[in-house]
């Protein structure tokens, strides 16, 4: 009860919890709640020197979990007044909209819904279109349509039967396929063998089991589990109490953290950027696929072509594992390109890029029009959503390839006709 509040690190761990807030709010809750074991372990060991020594430590991390919360409530306000436009409150709700639909509860079946489907606008075409995340059609895939799909499934009743006997089922056998466990799992390991454990300890470990079962199934009652994004943050968090616990173990610390820093390697080579890629089966698949997409941006969307737009579906390439880590992308890029589908979709940065070029829908204007260019790996069925949609004789004429990707003009056959 005399050791004093060391400021210096109480302040950097607010500003640690802020850009953790600010980088995935969502992730940072039920990271937080998992990290709370050390304070349930810090009231414990404090409340056995006596009552007078639980209440300070109390006091204390009421003091600094109060301090974490007005800094996010800060943050929530200051994020609020910077997205305060109409503008943003459009785009946040379809966005919203669109993270539910797609990230979580999933597309409904068009072979189940296909009257519902028709009744919304949406044919065969248009579907395929959705499911491939290529929904960048304003007047078709619209906010009202998002939530229209939304409500065709219940409310989610999180406690019933059903729904827990599939959890029990799936997990924890459904982690044996995920590297990341597995290496969470040596590390837990390695902590059980490093030396006797207390009972704390063990109490502890049981803490950040329970938190993390009640938060998984949360997660797979929603639809959101079985993701790096997701489950890393989880497993890491629960790496770092188990690290605390061992803060005079300078060896066995040192030895964690490493395990730990492999696994997060681990985790983020299905992504295409860790080093452990080179040791797998799948080093050539990843390496040529990082090549292939920095091939692309670098010689064709570029800023050196800027009368031109891009319109690039997500089915040509990804930009997300075109460079390594801390590799910076050159000066302009993708200021002339326009994503057929992810979250940016319908927003005001999307916004600017269309109007530079007068663009208000991108597939009814990219028809006959000198400026735009479409990069598609699946033409025939662009082709097709096109000729339901607006042009029956819509064609597809190729202007030379990058990287082994396709670069198209869409043209009308009635014009020439004309």
């Amino acid at each position: 009860h005399q050791e004093k509040i060391r400021w210096k690190m109480f302040v950097l761990a607010l500003v640690l919890g802020c850009l953790g807030y600010m980088y995935r709010y969502q992730q940072f809750w039920p990271c937080a709640a998992l990290t709370t074991g050390i304070g349930v372990s810090m009231l414990w060991e404090w409340g056995k020197r006596g009552k007078k020594a639980f209440w300070q430590c109390f006091r204390r991390l009421i003091l600094s979990g109060g301090c974490m919360l007005l800094c996010i409530f800060a943050l929530k306000g200051i994020t609020s007044a910077a997205y305060s436009s109409q503008e943003w409150k459009d785009y946040l709700r379809f966005n919203k909209d669109r993270a539910l639909l797609l990230d979580f509860k999933g597309i409904p079946r068009y072979a189940e819904n296909e009257e519902k489907y028709m009744e919304l606008g949406i044919d065969l075409s248009a579907y395929k279109m959705l499911v491939g995340y290529e929904y960048t059609d304003p007047e078709v895939f619209t906010t009202e349509v998002f939530e229209e799909l939304l409500s065709w499934y219940p409310p989610i009743d999180y406690i019933n039967k059903p729904l827990l006997k599939a959890f029990l089922t799936k997990f924890p056998l459904a982690y044996l396929n995920v590297r990341t466990f597995w290496c969470f799992l040596a590390f837990v390991i390695l902590w059980i063998l490093g030396k006797k454990r207390s009972k704390l300890d063990i109490l502890t470990l049981l803490y950040e089991i329970m938190w993390f079962s009640l938060i998984y199934y949360y997660l797979f009652a929603r639809g959101r589990y079985l993701l790096t994004r997701v489950d890393v943050g989880l497993w890491i968090s629960i790496a770092l109490v188990i690290i605390w616990m061992n803060e005079k173990s300078s060896l066995l610390k040192s030895a964690l953290v490493a395990v730990l820093c492999f696994g997060v390697m681990v985790a983020r080579e299905g992504e295409g950027f860790s080093p452990v890629w080179r040791w797998t089966g799948q080093a050539d698949y990843f390496a040529g696929r990082a090549y292939q997409n920095h091939q692309v941006l670098t010689e064709v969307l570029t800023d050196n072509d800027p009368e031109h737009l891009y319109l690039v579906m997500r089915n040509a390439f990804s930009e997300d594992d075109a460079y390594e880590p801390f590799e910076g992308q050159e000066k302009g890029l993708l200021n002339n390109v326009l994503w057929m589908g992810g979250w940016s979709n319908y927003g005001p940065i999307w916004k600017t890029i269309t109007s530079r070029y007068g663009v208000t829908n991108p597939f009814r204007d990219m028809i006959d029009n000198e400026q735009i260019f479409l990069v598609d790996c699946f033409i025939d069925d662009t082709l097709e959503y096109l000729e339901a949609h607006y042009d029956v004789e819509a064609e597809a004429t190729l202007v030379r390839e990058a990287a082994g990707i396709p670069i198209y003009q869409i043209t009308s056959k009635q014009k020439e006709k004309t």
